[in-house]
């Protein structure tokens, strides 16, 4: 059985990369020893504006043993680490934010001098979603001691092979596991949650869900609500997440538009066992993101593990996982006008929004993590020579 040493972001740590490393941590239990090293401090407090938690508050449950050593501030907690992570056949990391880069080339590095073990990278983002001058420098410097990149799209692996010069051979496509679990708390009925919201009986729920940056695009979903209320009267924009931009950002709009009847922010992050009633809640759900950098959208999964109609930007990867009017629509990124137009469309036409959904919930099936485990074990195989 294959070894392999990982570094991950496993709770307390909380969003879609500690989901994502869980979820696959125990798929892969009985196909690989996996030795973990975790984190006791991810980021520092300049770049990251959430909040750190210190417990697990999260329904999610990770059966892998993982140490948490890794400091970020701290060079001597890496040298730990890659003691620890030496003793594994192969090294995984996830990639996802250049922030990282002292502490991954510095392991990397390190391996590449004493012990040559090969190395996998899962690219969660290639470059961030808001770069700055260093941050792709700090990219090409650090996949330069990568040997086998795993991505969540095909335009992500066309990406690594033209603009980074990665070995087609060596740049795997795994797409990114179901957001399924989350539906396991759900119970109370629609009429039930809306009471919990303080919606009425006939309000149409439109939901934004996840992190509040300004990639994801909400001020052009808040621009775009004074022409949908023009149509539907009774619409309410329900946006969940933990919010970077300071409240100002939506509060200007909401302002602006006097839209403050028609929007319901609950800006912290939300917990596992509550998302379920922001989705169940919803009639439908807009992502208009308008980023390239956009791999692909884990609110975006989660919706679709929820069957929920969704219109979503075509950034990134979304248009290999969305196709337009039959599981999803694809509206143009940053086009509001269009954006309304959409959104009237789908909630007024009760059969379309049963359609997407049920095709999405498809769709959202196919990436059960039991598959995602197999071809993990694949690029496994491949890094360490071992035939399949």
């Amino acid at each position: 059985m294959i070894k392999v040493s990982a570094i991950v972001h496993n709770p307390p740590y909380q969003g879609g990369i500690m989901q994502y490393c869980v979820l696959l941590e125990n798929a892969m239990q009985g196909m690989v020893d996996f030795n973990l090293v975790g984190f006791k401090n991810l980021y520092p407090s300049l770049i990251y504006k959430g909040v750190q938690p210190k417990k697990n508050r999260h329904g999610i449950q990770f059966n892998v043993k993982c140490p948490r050593i890794i400091k970020w501030f701290s060079p001597l907690s890496w040298f730990k680490a890659y003691d620890i992570l030496r003793e594994g056949d192969i090294i995984h990391i996830h990639w996802f934010t250049p922030q990282m880069a002292p502490l991954y080339y510095t392991v990397l590095k390190l391996n590449q001098i004493r012990d040559k073990k090969p190395v996998v990278m899962t690219c969660h983002n290639i470059e961030p979603h808001e770069p700055n001058v260093l941050d792709h420098k700090l990219t090409v410097k650090t996949f330069e001691l990568v040997d086998h990149f795993v991505v969540h799209a095909e335009q992500n692996r066309q990406r690594l092979i033209k603009d980074y010069g990665k070995r087609p051979d060596n740049v795997h496509v795994i797409h990114h596991g179901t957001f399924g679990y989350f539906t396991k708390w759900s119970k109370e009925t629609k009429a039930e949650l809306k009471k919990f919201f303080h919606f009425k009986k006939d309000d149409k729920i439109i939901l934004f869900f996840g992190y509040i940056r300004r990639y994801k695009g909400l001020h052009h979903l808040l621009n775009t609500l004074p022409m949908v209320i023009k149509e539907h009267p009774n619409v309410k924009l329900l946006i969940g997440g933990e919010l970077w931009l300071g409240k100002k950002y939506i509060d200007d709009i909401v302002n602006k538009y006097n839209l403050k009847k028609h929007v319901r922010v609950y800006p912290h992050y939300v917990q596992d066992r509550d998302v379920h009633k922001f989705f169940d809640v919803a009639d439908i759900m807009v992502l208009p993101y308008n980023n390239t950098e956009q791999t692909i959208s884990g609110p975006l999964f989660v919706g679709m593990a929820f069957g929920k109609p969704i219109i979503v930007c075509p950034v990134g990867g979304v248009p290999e996982f969305i196709k337009d009017h039959k599981n999803g629509i694809l509206s143009p990124c940053g086009d509001e006008e269009e954006l309304a137009k959409n959104i009237n469309k789908l909630l007024n036409d009760t059969k379309l929004q049963q359609k997407l959904g049920k095709n999405a919930k498809k769709t959202n099936d196919k990436f059960q993590w039991d598959k995602v485990a197999k071809l993990y074990l694949n690029v496994y195989k491949k890094a360490s020579g071992i035939k399949k």
